[in-house]
């Protein structure tokens, strides 16, 4: 599984602590996405906005190189993709409620979370 291939994947030489390169990582490949990003607005025309369908395989490939660099980072400070995802998940159920009760709801009305604010 990708967790599995991070971790036979995450060395680093010259003894940097493996969340230094981690970071420096996703900020490289963050750079990297959105220039990939840039050169799509540049191709575009007055009033288009439909993204160039090359670009997408391209940004696809840099923000799997970034998820990489994230999952190496989670791993190293000892959690996981998933409780990146439930943690932030918890953080913006609980920010709706209370700063955006109506999107709240909309979320409840529509089955997507409980009342209790967990996953429907």
């Amino acid at each position: 599984d990708y967790e599995r291939f991070v971790r036979s994947c995450t060395y680093v030489k010259n003894h940097i602590p493996i969340w230094i390169y981690a970071g420096l990582g996703i900020a490289g490949e963050g750079g990297e996405t959105v220039e990939e990003i840039k050169k799509a607005v540049r191709t575009l025309k007055w009033g288009e906005d439909k993204f160039p369908e090359d670009r997408i395989q391209k940004i696809k490939l840099e923000m799997g190189d970034s998820l990489f660099y994230y999952q190496m980072l989670a791993l190293s400070l000892g959690f996981t993709i998933e409780d990146i995802l439930t943690a932030n998940f918890e953080k913006l159920v609980t920010k709706f409620k209370a700063e955006k009760p109506e999107a709240f709801d909309k979320l409840v009305k529509e089955g997507i979370i409980t009342k209790n604010g967990t996953v429907a």
